[in-house]
């Protein structure tokens, strides 16, 4: 398990890089943007869990406000369920499905116009399969995919690459206290639609 998580964060890591390098190309030919200062957001997420039991998709929102050039802050709103499929302690297959609703806050640094990377801090709650809540953290870069700018509007296509920290405490969703639920962390792919003013 401990292998697999490696390789994963493994390969997380070289693509942001990569994303990263590719992008640095291109920042010094970019011409200077008139700063658009409000805007919203709204797309889906898919998320791979860590614990191999689980998959799951969403929808988001973002309410976005532009700190300086460089920086932005959005308040966060995201609902997704998380697909399980598990054993209980008598055998056979059971499947639970855990609703999650993420209220929070997400800091976005500019690398270029076409790559911001950034994290996530906030509150989940849990419904369904459990009932609880617990603090979430996430990192995420922003690659965009389309981008079109006129006098009033700036308007993006971004696709969002990330990983999602859900601690859920040790729950025994799957009626199995030997095969305990120690967290929904879990790879993110997204695409989201942004309008800026």
């Amino acid at each position: 398990m401990k292998k697999q998580l490696f390789k994963r964060l493994g390969f997380l890591g070289l693509l942001i890089v990569f994303l990263l390098i590719g992008a640095l190309r291109i920042y010094a030919q970019e011409p200077a943007q008139d700063a658009k200062r409000f805007g919203f957001g709204f797309g889906f997420n898919i998320y791979r869990g860590m614990d191999s039991r689980f998959s799951g998709n969403g929808n988001i929102f973002l309410l976005t406000f532009k700190l300086s050039e460089d920086f932005d802050i959005s308040l966060l709103r995201e609902e997704f369920k998380m697909n399980g499929s598990g054993a209980p302690a008598g055998g056979g297959k059971i499947d639970v499905d855990v609703n999650c609703s993420v209220t929070g806050l997400r800091v976005m640094r500019r690398v270029t116009d076409y790559l911001h990377i950034g994290i996530d801090i906030g509150n989940a709650s849990y419904s369904n399969g459990f009932a609880d809540s617990s603090l979430i953290a996430g990192f995420l870069a922003t690659v965009t995919a389309l981008q079109s700018r006129d006098k009033l509007f700036l308007t993006k296509l971004d696709i969002d690459l990330g990983y999602r920290i859900l601690n859920t405490d040790k729950k025994d969703v799957f009626n199995n206290p030997s095969s305990l639920v120690t967290d929904l962390d879990s790879f993110t792919i997204g695409m989201s639609f942004k309008i800026l003013f």
